[in-house]
């Protein structure tokens, strides 16, 4: 792998390093976190994810990857436990793929993602070991589908709603739809 930085940022993957010779020599990944490689794809993801049993995944600014990536992915990221999706392309399609393939999630934050509604945010009242959400940007969002998820997720005890901008009422509605 050669990198831009020594942060590991901006770096350009081998493909080798996703299939081939070298993927048997890899380690057995289970927490891969990928920030700003303008490289990374939705075959590197069905790559990593159908070689291995990931349990936490974060993808932030990888542009690359897209609604037809999580579905390729998902069916294999069945055992993932936390999920981060920062500044990637995404839409209600994938929020389907999440809510129907990964039900052992416990930790899902969505960020940056300016074209979900809230018939896609509905799709994770499958997710009902999820003790942590995090909403980016969410005021796409209306404060009534907020809060018939959180009544949906009886283990929810972590809800952030970042650039929320409701009000007090709608929050308090929020807040009083919260299992835990």
């Amino acid at each position: 792998m050669s990198c831009a930085a020594a942060s590991g940022r901006r770096c350009e993957i081998p493909a080798a390093w996703f299939c081939g010779s070298d993927a048997q020599a890899l380690p057995r990944l289970q927490h891969l976190v990928v920030r700003k490689v303008p490289a990374f794809s939705n075959q590197h993801l069905l790559n990593v994810s159908s070689r291995n049993r990931l349990r936490t995944l974060t993808l932030s600014g990888t542009y690359r990857v897209t609604d037809a990536g999580i579905q390729s992915a998902a069916p294999h990221l069945e055992e993932l436990e936390r999920l981060v999706l920062r500044h990637c392309v995404v839409t209600d399609s994938a929020l389907h793929f999440i809510g129907r393939h990964m039900k052992h999630l416990r930790f899902l934050e969505i960020s940056s993602t300016h074209s979900l509604t809230n018939m896609g945010l509905a799709c994770l009242a499958a997710l009902k070991c999820l003790e942590t959400l995090h909403l980016d940007h969410c005021n796409k969002f209306s404060p009534d589908a907020i809060a018939a998820l959180c009544r949906a997720l009886p283990q929810l005890r972590n809800l952030k709603l970042d650039g929320a901008d409701f009000g007090d009422e709608a929050m308090g509605k929020i807040q009083a739809s919260l299992p835990n």
